[in-house]
């Protein structure tokens, strides 16, 4: 028997918000490399005597740092928008020693995975305000979405969290992290 069992659909909002804490650190690298760029290349042309160049260059590097989120996100929104994880009921069983995530057949798909997943090979467990992620490599996660949760499953996830995990836990917020990426388009132009 479970510990905790959860049933839930995924919605293309939970998506989303994982792509978001996925991709934050891209949008940040990508930040740094299109500000470095502006002030290399600007410098260099305003050095040699062509200051409308230089201003141009770094006026466009800064400009590819500041909509390449907006882009990334609309590209990812149109992807998310077919997956085959929106159609089907998902299931997450935790076990003293493990979890069993479950995809459920429909009506229109007699498709049912089953994978059992032991806690060594989880590397690390995020939260957001929406969603618990269980990251089983870079690439990898198990979305579980907080309204799934009642507070008894909570309680007992945060239970199972302090023991066995406290040290691959973290708690983030994605508000922070769309306002830093709106607050840093503001000092990028």
């Amino acid at each position: 028997m479970s510990e905790i069992t959860l049933r839930y659909r995924l919605t293309l909002e939970d998506l989303l918000n994982f792509n978001k804490i996925a991709l934050s650190g891209n949008f940040r690298s990508m930040r740094i490399a299109s500000m470095f760029l502006a002030v290399l290349t600007g410098g260099l042309f305003i050095a040699t005597g062509m200051k409308l160049t230089g201003i141009g260059f770094a006026a466009a590097f800064l400009l590819s740092g500041l909509i390449y989120p907006a882009i990334v996100r609309r590209k990812t929104k149109k992807a998310l928008g077919s997956s085959f994880f929106l159609s089907h009921d998902l299931q997450l069983e935790f076990y003293n020693d493990h979890l069993v995530e479950k995809m459920l057949p429909t009506q229109e798909s007699a498709l049912e995975t089953e994978n059992h997943i032991p806690f060594e090979k989880i590397i690390h467990i995020t939260e957001s305000d929406d969603l618990f992620l269980f990251l089983i490599s870079p690439l990898e996660a198990i979305v579980a979405p907080k309204r799934a949760f009642s507070d008894e499953d909570r309680k007992k996830l945060f239970y199972l969290i302090q023991n066995l995990f406290s040290d691959k836990f973290d708690r983030i917020n994605l508000d922070k992290i769309m306002k830093e990426d709106k607050s840093n388009k503001g000092k990028r132009g």
